[in-house]
């Protein structure tokens, strides 16, 4: 196994990230879904090249493909979990490259981005036990929560119909207000956790937010909520009010 992802690496690591993401892009995304896999079933063997791995990440950070950026940050939730000095000493540009994957709608991209906002929660507790990391997400707030609130209020068929790259919220807008009852349909079959979605994900987030940050949640928010409100769709209902 060491020696598969040394090669895959050595490989990755000659690429440039401009100029070769175009003639390669089946490649990379095949090659850091590898590399993820390898992470997460051996880790105990691969530990010692983690490093390695971590750069050739944050040479792709600011990448523009959704799909290379999705499985970019599947790396990313192993590695923290399993190296705290690693996360510590890149935490600023791994904060960034996640805020980023919740600017676009993409379904696994904006999940991956919430398990990792929901992650700098001290496990079941409504703390942030990093100041740096408590400063680096009030700073991003404003920019964060419009983007987790989308997450909530649109079904998982909704963000899962919507094209990479391609931002539909008036469409799906317009659908909600015309089929208030749709239900979704997500089966295991589908590839996802029913159990566990991108919408639930979003509201355990903003949940153990409004316990650190609160009435500054309910400023930047305030529009957005009462429209959730009153809104027809009665999913949309329940996840503001639980939010």
């Amino acid at each position: 196994m060491l020696s598969l992802a040394e090669k895959l690496i050595s490989y990755i690591e000659k690429f440039d990230k401009t100029v070769d993401v175009l003639t390669n892009t089946k490649f990379i995304i095949y090659s850091f879904n590898v590399i993820h896999l390898l992470i997460d079933n051996c880790m105990t063997t691969l530990y010692s090249i983690l490093p390695r791995i971590s750069q050739i990440l944050l040479k792709f950070e600011n990448i523009e493909h959704l799909e290379i950026r999705y499985h970019i940050g599947k790396c990313w939730l192993v590695i923290i979990k399993n190296d705290d000095e690693l996360f510590q000493k890149h935490l600023i540009s791994i904060f960034d490259f996640f805020v980023g994957n919740t600017q676009v709608i993409h379904y696994n991209m904006n999940f991956a981005a919430c398990e990792f906002f929901l992650n700098l929660f001290d496990h079941d507790k409504e703390e942030i036990p990093n100041k740096k990391v408590n400063e680096l997400l009030f700073n991003k707030l404003k920019q964060i929560l419009p983007k987790i609130f989308e997450f909530i209020k649109l079904s998982n068929n909704d963000l899962c119909s919507i094209e990479s790259g391609e931002n539909k919220l008036s469409k799906v807008q317009k659908d909600e207000k015309e089929n208030p009852d749709d239900e979704d349909s997500l089966t295991e079959n589908d590839g996802y956790n029913v159990n566990w979605t991108l919408r639930k994900c979003g509201s355990k987030f903003l949940d153990k937010l409004s316990f650190v940050y609160k009435d500054y949640i309910v400023d930047i928010m305030k529009n957005s909520l009462e429209e959730g409100i009153q809104s027809k769709n009665w999913r949309t209902k329940y996840f503001i009010w639980f939010t």
